[in-house]
């Protein structure tokens, strides 16, 4: 794979405490991504499609040994998600064994840190309108 998919136009994005809040106003749904998935995303929405330097720069910023499993792993919950363009030219993001990366993660004491996770859930309609306060 030498290029990665970009990230679907009109995502809302709000930082929060180590996570991210994205919210998809073509699905009404709010998604909470965990910090290397939030790092992804922030790395693809910033224009970088190469999987060697997202890898480099997620264990810059978060501070662990490189792991080309956890961005691929990153990649795929942002595509179940419905977070990536659809594109036919990418090849599918390769399967990664999520038992025997957790297991390795977790022997490093970083597991419950690390772990590419997306929660998704419904936005109400109240949530998704704009404040009409000044």
């Amino acid at each position: 794979m030498n290029s990665l998919p970009s990230v679907k136009q009109g995502l809302l994005k709000h930082d929060l405490d180590g996570q991210v809040m994205v919210y998809d106003s073509s699905s009404d749904q709010i998604h909470l991504l965990d910090v290397t998935t939030g790092c992804v995303l922030g790395l693809l929405q910033s224009g970088i499609r190469n999987p060697d330097m997202i890898s480099a720069e997620v264990a810059r910023r978060i501070g662990i040994e490189r792991s080309d499993d956890l961005v691929s792993l990153a990649l795929e919950q942002l595509n179940v998600a419905g977070l990536l363009r659809e594109r036919e030219d990418i090849a599918p993001v390769s399967s990664v064994n999520r038992r025997d990366l957790v297991r390795k993660l977790a022997a490093a004491g970083l597991a419950g840190i690390v772990i590419p996770a997306v929660i998704t859930l419904g936005a109400t309609s109240a949530y998704a309108a704009p404040s009409l306060a000044a």
